[in-house]
């Protein structure tokens, strides 16, 4: 029951995050890579040391969180 819950959340978040007409078919393999991406980038930034001329909305970095993911 634990399983599918998870995977019914990632549905709604996936979906609701993004207007109807923008919405594509859902992948928990692709939900899985984004935020494994996310999880390792913040973690990056997180050891890198203060005075990193690095912002997490840079375009390149943001580029990084879909490596990898499917485009469906």
């Amino acid at each position: 029951n634990s399983s599918l819950t998870a995977i019914n959340a990632a549905k709604v978040e996936h979906w609701l995050s993004k207007p109807a007409g923008q919405r594509k078919a859902f992948s928990m393999a692709t939900v899985k890579t984004l935020n494994h991406n996310q999880l390792l980038i913040n973690r990056f930034f997180d050891i890198l040391p203060e005075d990193t001329k690095l912002s997490k909305n840079n375009p390149k970095v943001l580029e990084l969180y879909r490596f990898g993911a499917l485009a469906a």
